[in-house]
């Protein structure tokens, strides 16, 4: 077993969260694939068990959701259709309805180790802020550290436009606004992250 200081493993703090970001970036892509080839016949069903099977492209991070976007004028036909409201989670932990705003990107295919099912991540404005830049841009976004259910986490997003669809696509960030569909999101426990990959480090 390697025996290091803290400054030796800190230095590794960049070269670990660029790997991350790219093990996510890489599923990310893979499950737009899915998204963009099932269309609205995907199913939650589809969708664990694609996200359980391409685990390996992603070791350290299991939670994988869609977001659907949901425009304020499509916010009622959509809790129709879901039989459901559209939710947020208040500071101390408490599931409301979410106010009213001018779009929202409920959770509607998760992976199973999570219960977040119509959780709007929009409604957490450092959440909404990293989404709302993946929309624009087409770029795969990450959120600031932030404290959520007792530990410190990060959103990862990535705008999904349609089939054969990407940012690059469009000319403008009004028509990539115009044109998003949804967000596939993971999300980074950074203890949980760093302390699987630095005792691989260790035990190296």
């Amino acid at each position: 077993m390697i025996v290091t200081s803290n400054s030796h493993i800190l230095s590794f703090y960049p070269q670990i969260l660029r790997s991350e970001v790219e093990n996510n970036l890489n599923a990310s892509f893979v499950i737009i694939g899915l998204v963009a080839s099932v269309g609205p016949n995907l199913t939650d069903g589809m969708w664990k068990n694609f996200t359980s099977r391409t685990l390996f492209l992603r070791p350290n991070v299991k939670t994988l959701v869609y977001c659907d976007r949901v425009l304020a004028s499509q916010r009622a036909a959509f809790e129709k259709e879901h039989n459901a409201t559209i939710k947020t989670v208040t500071s101390n932990g408490t599931w409301v309805d979410r106010p009213p705003d001018s779009e929202y990107a409920p959770i509607i295919y998760e992976t199973d180790d999570i219960q977040l099912y119509l959780f709007d991540a929009g409604s957490v404005p450092i959440l909404q802020k990293a989404l709302f830049f993946a929309r624009d841009t087409g770029l795969f976004t990450l959120s600031p550290p932030s404290p959520f259910q007792g530990s410190w986490q990060m959103g990862a997003y990535l705008a999904y436009y349609g089939q054969g669809l990407d940012g690059a696509t469009f000319s403008s960030e009004a028509a990539r606004k115009d044109a998003c569909i949804g967000y596939v999101a993971t999300v980074l426990n950074i203890i949980e992250v760093f302390g699987a990959v630095l005792s691989r480090y260790a035990d190296s």
